[in-house]
């Protein structure tokens, strides 16, 4: 099956991304925000089951990668990370709200609003990793958000049913790996202008 093969290719360019950013928290050159990744992790399970839960198939392959992906990076965030994600007001706050959002999800009897409190979650999640990338774009590799775009796109195709709720995960998806990389080769140029 032709979509199958697209989510496959998908989740071997993200995990292709997935490794290299991992490889790079393990050298200290990239620097994962705490609680981005305990949220992502914490989405990521709730958005496999949802996907499952509203039929999705062949997109699922990626979903459940995040799963295992995010569970490492996240420990790998606590052993390797240079502190990013304190307890300060901000990152308590986005925790709250995404961890409510997160608990909302168990308390809807409709799979697709829960996935939409997942969303929000993750976009929580997503936004604290913007703001610390936004301060220091050579925390986060350029490599891992922009090979995940592809792969986030290919995703999309990999969906290839006509329920529109079925492609809210993986745009989400595209749109938060497309921001990150943005932002981190728009700030990398600012940074290098204002150093020279």
């Amino acid at each position: 099956h032709v979509l199958a093969a697209i989510g496959i290719l998908a989740v071997i360019l993200i995990s292709i991304s997935d490794l290299s950013y991992v490889k790079a928290i393990w050298r200290r050159q990239a620097q994962p925000h705490r609680y981005t990744w305990f949220i992502f992790l914490m989405t990521a399970l709730v958005i496999f089951g949802s996907q499952f839960a509203l039929g999705s198939r062949d997109s699922l392959f990626v979903f459940g990668w995040f799963v295992v992906v995010n569970l490492t990076i996240f420990c790998l965030s606590l052993t390797r990370g240079r502190g990013e994600g304190g307890l300060d007001w901000p990152n308590s706050l986005a925790l709250v709200i995404a961890l409510t959002s997160i608990t909302l999800w168990f308390a809807m009897s409709s799979a697709l609003m829960a996935l939409v409190c997942i969303l929000v979650a993750d976009t929580i999640g997503i936004t604290l990793s913007l703001i610390k990338t936004w301060r220091d774009p050579s925390s986060e590799p350029l490599m891992m958000w922009g090979l995940g775009s592809v792969a986030a796109a290919l995703n999309v195709v990999a969906v290839g049913s006509p329920e529109w709720f079925l492609y809210l995960a993986p745009l989400h998806l595209l749109l938060c790996d497309v921001l990150m990389a943005i932002t981190i080769i728009m700030r990398r140029k600012v940074v290098s202008v204002s150093v020279s």
